[in-house]
């Protein structure tokens, strides 16, 4: 998950890990995280995937018929980032002087590509 925040496309420093049971997503088996580390030592949470067992399917009744035409209660997962990811983007290369976004990012001419 790291080589998308990481690197080549928003160049962010990232961990990767798992929540605790009590940080975890409520009614989540499972929640993995991508934090993003800014300027000034703090995380910023860019992204989870939740592992939902489950839990919300049987709430819901999410079911589907098998192969054998036997209905089964769905698996689920959640994930996603948010608008967070741009407030960490300028947050990462922004100053009093302006913002740098990575050339992955910013399509289009770049000051410095004026010749």
């Amino acid at each position: 998950m790291d080589s998308i925040y990481q690197g080549n496309v928003l160049a962010i420093p990232v961990l990767v890990g798992v929540k605790t049971k009590r940080e975890r997503f409520a009614g989540a088996i499972n929640t993995m995280t991508c934090e993003a580390m800014m300027g000034d030592g703090k995380a910023l949470q860019m992204a989870t995937s939740q592992e939902l067992g489950q839990n919300f399917a049987r709430f819901f009744d999410i079911t589907y018929t098998d192969m054998a035409g036997q209905m089964q209660t769905c698996w689920a997962t959640a994930w996603g980032s948010s608008t967070r990811m741009v407030g960490g983007l300028i947050m990462a290369h922004g100053d009093d002087h302006g913002l740098r976004i990575p050339p992955r990012v910013a399509h289009g001419p770049h000051r410095g590509d004026r010749g």
